[in-house]
């Protein structure tokens, strides 16, 4: 029986004329079955060059190439030899070692979409988008696996709104670190057995929970408004790999947690985001940026009080458009009154989002900005230098000429 690199393990006949003490030896198995004992690719080519040149000083036309083929095939999974990370950085493209591309959702560990045999660098391509964001893991298929790396402070570098992961009902404003929801997620039975056995040690020493009780009534409902979020690898539970303060490596599946694991094998930094919602290094990542929003020359619309502004990285147009609408109100230019439109101040926030997409345009570099393109986005393929960013609105109608 062998295995090799290409996960499938194999049994081989004996020829009768070999003694088993031929079999032994190294080179005979190798030109036997063209076998390497090394792992490494010099072995490889190495052995192949042997065999080639022994059957070629041994075999005559009427060798029987079934008598060195394998008896038996216990078939192994192909592993996955190469991977590209989408630019949304929510998925990975991955391709194993019989061709076959596959789309994989990185916030639930799944395949989301088989392409079957396809052209792995064109779909990357096609899945290029002119949108950005910010890298928050990298991923690689050593094992021969996609294996997704989590380190601090690049980790919680990423953010979005929860209602873009689509969550209802959530806050407009409220936005959602993606590796800190991640790693929540993926060490969701710990967390639950280690609060589990902290609220037994309260009872078994007759401690107040008083002074806790506001908090995590507040904690509580924002759990249940994050368990909506699509952070979910209950269906398809991976396997995690870590070394604690002893250095130790280890590796478990997420369900096999109990709860009492401690710093020689859970990072630090992954219990102070898991039981105290701190993000170690995040203060120094930078989520915000700065830009200017002016009138677009000849719109005849004024100034805004204020004209230099800094957002989140992960802002929308659509919103940028809103606000626009909004002051502009308070300036005394009622663009929704101009359009006939009458809205109601029970209206929600997608209702505006939607009346005031129709009114503007925000310009950037000469072209009109989609209402879902990010600051993020335009820094990176609209802007010389990100700290340089001018944006201009205008009347929906004002732009029909010259701006494409």
């Amino acid at each position: 029986w062998t295995a090799t690199d290409d996960a499938s393990i194999r049994q081989w006949a004996v020829p009768e004329n070999i003694s088993p003490a031929e079999v032994d030896t190294p080179r005979r198995t190798r030109r036997l079955g063209r076998l390497v004992g090394g792992v490494g690719a010099c072995a490889l080519r190495s052995a192949a060059a042997e065999e080639d040149a022994y059957q070629e000083a041994h075999m005559d036309d009427n060798f029987d190439a079934s008598k060195v083929a394998p008896t038996k095939v216990i078939a192994g999974a192909p592993g996955i030899v190469a991977c590209a990370i989408t630019s949304d950085r929510m998925h990975v493209l991955s391709k194993d070692a019989n061709g076959m591309v596959k789309r994989w959702n990185i916030l639930q560990g799944k395949v989301v979409e088989d392409y079957g045999k396809a052209d792995f660098d064109a779909l990357i391509k096609e899945m290029q988008e002119e949108r950005t964001s910010q890298s928050w893991f990298t991923a690689d298929t050593g094992l021969g696996t996609v294996s997704i790396h989590l380190e601090p402070p690049t980790c919680f570098a990423s953010e979005a709104y929860a209602v873009d992961l689509g969550v209802k009902g959530a806050p407009h404003d409220l936005r959602i670190n993606i590796g800190e929801q991640v790693i929540k997620a993926l060490f969701q039975t710990w967390r639950e057995k280690r609060k589990a056995l902290e609220a037994e040690a309260r009872k078994s020493t007759n401690m107040s929970e008083l002074d806790g009780c506001s908090r995590d009534g507040v904690q509580a409902k924002k759990d249940r408004l994050f368990q909506k979020l699509p952070f979910d690898f209950s269906q398809h539970p991976p396997a995690i790999m870590s070394r604690g303060e002893n250095g130790v490596p280890w590796k478990r599946e997420m369900n096999d947690f109990t709860g009492k694991e401690g710093p020689d094998e859970i990072p630090m930094w992954i219990v102070d985001c898991l039981l105290h919602n701190r993000l170690q290094g995040a203060e120094t990542l930078v989520q915000k940026c700065t830009f200017s929003l002016l009138p677009l020359e000849g719109s005849e619309l004024p100034h805004l009080k204020q004209t230099k502004l800094t957002a989140p990285r992960i802002l929308h147009v659509a919103k940028i458009k809103n606000y626009v609408v909004q002051k502009l109100l308070d300036s005394g230019v009622d663009l929704r009154a101009e359009a006939g439109i009458h809205e109601s101040s029970n209206s929600s926030m997608a209702e505006s989002l939607v009346i005031s997409d129709g009114l503007v345009d925000i310009i950037g570099n000469g072209r009109v900005l989609e209402p879902d393109m990010s600051l993020a986005t335009i820094c990176k393929y609209l802007c010389k230098r990100s700290n340089d960013i001018e944006l201009f609105y205008c009347r929906r109608a004002e732009n029909n000429e010259g701006i494409p």
